[in-house]
């Protein structure tokens, strides 16, 4: 389930995976190919969105209350227009 345009969720039997999406860097076999990188696994789709919203939190750098807010609301309509 894609998220938005950095992150997206999959699950198999054991776990729901957090992925983000990168460019492959110089030295791999096709440099500059885009990609989705698993960064964190997790036991529930809810452990997983809550972390997602926590680390698109911090990347705000938490300069001030109404960028936090403006930021969770930006995941919720994300994640609302995925689960559509």
């Amino acid at each position: 389930m894609i998220i938005n345009k950095n992150f997206k969720i999959e699950s198999d039997e054991l776990n729901v995976t957090l992925f983000k999406h990168s460019t492959k860097g110089e030295k791999a076999k096709k440099p500059g190919e885009e990609c989705w990188t698993p960064i964190a696994f997790f036991s529930t789709p809810e452990s997983t969105l809550n972390y997602l919203v926590k680390l698109e939190v911090m990347g705000t750098g938490m300069t001030d209350l109404r960028t936090v807010v403006q930021k969770i609301d930006e995941l919720k309509i994300d994640i609302m227009k995925a689960l559509r």
